[in-house]
């Protein structure tokens, strides 16, 4: 009786242990999921805003509603864009003052 009662419980802990297992995986799955979605989508945002300050589009802006290391690149990036435009409208002021 000894046998089976331990037998039986071996197997109660083993299903247990497998559905805490699995359970674990399914929530840690959509974690890692909602963030690297969240992730994807402010790296989009700051390649979307390097792409536009490269084609020489001064004006562009990235929105920066992170606090995180993105959202410190977000915010370089749009220090960067407003210092090469502050250069832009300088160079043109200089070529009209020159001309």
């Amino acid at each position: 009786i000894n046998r089976e009662m331990d037998h039986n419980f071996l197997l109660e802990q083993n299903r247990s242990l497998a559905f805490l297992c699995a359970a674990t995986f399914l929530l840690a799955a959509a974690a890692a999921f909602y963030l690297s979605k969240d992730i994807v989508s402010a790296l989009d945002q700051i390649g979307k805003g390097t792409k536009q300050l490269i084609s020489g589009d001064w004006q562009a802006r990235i929105e920066v509603s992170r606090k995180d290391e993105l959202g410190q690149l977000a915010g370089a990036l749009n220090r960067l864009a407003a210092t090469l435009q502050q250069y832009d409208r300088a160079h043109k002021q200089w070529l009209a003052d020159t001309s």
